[in-house]
């Protein structure tokens, strides 16, 4: 995976107040980092473009951690949400926690 794909996304997730709007969708400064993330992405690995469709319909803090927690792994993704943790705790249950859990 290019580098710079990995520092986008731990641009986005460790300064989530300054990407994503209240509703927790990327905003415009967001979504351009992300877009030229995802470009060179696809360019690297072809295989991930349905990922890659699923975050650009979606820009969510959801789906942009999915796509973390799917290219770095979880612990990677889990460090990453905590750094960018901050005064306040959210708890975002991915789907990846559903099925660690076995409520699926």
């Amino acid at each position: 995976m290019p580098r710079y794909v990995y520092s986008v996304l731990r641009k986005l997730l460790t300064e989530r107040g300054r990407y994503f709007d209240k509703r927790e969708v990327l905003n415009s400064d967001g979504r351009k980092l992300l877009e030229e993330a995802l470009k060179k992405l696809v360019r690297y690995d072809p295989g991930r473009k349905r990922l890659v469709r699923r975050v650009r319909r979606e820009p969510s803090y959801e789906e942009v951690l999915r796509l973390a927690q799917h290219l770095l792994g979880d612990e990677c993704a889990e460090e990453l949400v905590e750094l960018g943790a901050g005064p306040y705790m959210y708890s975002v249950r991915t789907v990846f926690d559903t099925l660690r859990s076995g409520e699926a």
